[in-house]
């Protein structure tokens, strides 16, 4: 009795091969799929970001008290910050803009409160 091509022994072992490199990449995804996310974060709500940057906060004070700034680095500082108000005095914002932001500003006290 004759055996067609396609269960000849060297098509089988292709056969094989691929069903188990098929079965070999399937166990790959499926357990490497908390490093590969194909789907956007879920977003956070307002109190744990806040919660958040309360702790970045902290973290930078305990930073800073640890690494207190020399006189140096104290004067490259004050020397930016001037540079920000003349900047900021050269080109003042809109009443609108400044509305906008007291709104903001507002929303942000009372959201800590």
């Amino acid at each position: 009795m004759q055996m067609s091509v396609y269960y000849s022994s060297g098509n089988m072992k292709k056969i094989a091969i691929i069903i188990f490199a098929v079965a070999i990449l399937g166990a790959v995804f499926y357990f490497s799929s908390d490093y590969f996310r194909f789907a956007p974060p879920n977003p956070l709500s307002p109190e744990e970001i806040l919660a958040r940057q309360e702790a970045e906060l902290k973290k930078f004070r305990e930073e800073s008290l640890a690494n207190p700034l020399t006189e140096e680095e104290l004067r490259e500082q004050d020397e930016e910050l001037e540079k920000l108000r003349e900047e900021s005095q050269a080109n003042p914002l809109s009443q609108e803009e400044m509305d906008r932001q007291e709104e903001e500003l507002k929303k942000l006290r009372l959201q800590n409160n």
